[in-house]
């Protein structure tokens, strides 16, 4: 399957906007300390500023600095703050640009149809703990009272042996043994209970079996979806990744890349293209001017 892509509909939504032309970044303004610097690339460094708080800033939830920019999205979460540290789930960052670019999944329709089943099938309850619990303690009861039974018939046939009064130990034995009689019928009756409980939740576990199934289906298609859309960009991110500073072999899909995240967030963003900054943490270009053309996005350098 290969993913198609409709009409162009943008980032609905998402705040993304994206720079006029490749290679020639929006310019942002940011504020820091009470200081406004506009351009392409700002550097925070001086202000030891870091990474944290430059990516706060662009979300509008810093105090000390502040950037005027549009409100990022999902993908900045993903690639936005490029630290040695970055992990890139490639396969979903690239499906994501994939969707920004237009393009659909044919097994697109299937989820929406599994999803909505799943939300028609509300999660069962098998929950019989109250009557496991009630078998437990009946069955409980009863040994106690039969080895209660035991020992009184014990001490009776002792006294019998002695040749004392045994009417006060016989009223004790007929008690205890009605006792026993009355917990067996409890234990029974608990046990029975437990039973139908386990037959009227057949349907439920039925119904569970059935939503498990479709989430294990929602889940591979997911998988197939993702491939399919990075498939449909990969050439372009094959490329990306050749503009950019770092080693990589791309091989012929996103399953052969091999290099490091870095180089694969940077490379995402020159295709982003988005007027969102992107904040640097790493020595990758000969200035945060330079990486702001190479990237084609503006820079926060900290």
């Amino acid at each position: 399957m290969t993913a198609q892509r409709g009409p162009y509909e943008g980032a609905s939504g998402s705040g993304i906007a994206t720079a006029p032309a490749a290679d020639h970044p929006s310019r942002l303004t940011a504020t820091i300390d009470g200081v406004t610097v506009r351009g392409v690339a700002v550097d925070l460094r001086p202000w030891s500023i870091d990474a944290g708080d430059a990516a706060a800033a662009i979300r509008g939830r810093a105090d000390e600095c502040t950037v005027a920019c549009s409100r990022p999205g999902s993908l900045f979460d993903a690639v936005g703050v490029v630290d040695p540290s970055l992990n890139v789930s490639l396969r979903r960052v690239l499906a994501a640009v994939a969707r920004r670019r237009g393009y659909r999944a044919d097994a697109a329709e299937e989820l929406r149809q599994v999803r909505v089943e799943l939300a028609t099938l509300a999660p069962p309850s098998c929950d019989r703990s109250k009557q496991r619990r009630q078998v437990a303690t009946a069955g409980a009861d009863e040994a106690e009272l039969a080895e209660r039974v035991a020992t009184i018939r014990g001490e009776l046939q002792a006294r019998r042996d002695a040749g004392v009064d045994v009417s006060a130990t016989e009223k004790r034995l007929s008690d205890a043994v009605a006792a026993l009689t009355d917990a067996r019928t409890e234990r029974l009756s608990a046990e029975q209970a437990l039973d139908r409980a386990r037959e009227d939740s057949r349907p439920s576990r039925n119904r569970r079996d059935q939503r498990l199934q479709l989430q294990d289906r929602e889940r591979n298609l997911q998988r197939v979806i993702h491939r399919e859309l990075a498939g449909a960009v990969y050439d372009e991110f094959k490329a990306a990744v050749r503009r950019v500073p770092g080693g990589a072999e791309t091989g012929r899909s996103v399953d052969g890349y091999d290099g490091d995240d870095v180089t694969a967030a940077l490379a995402v963003l020159r295709m982003l293209r988005t007027a969102t900054p992107a904040v640097l943490a790493v020595d990758r270009f000969d200035g945060p001017k330079r990486a702001a053309h190479t990237l084609g996005v503006p820079v926060l350098r900290v």
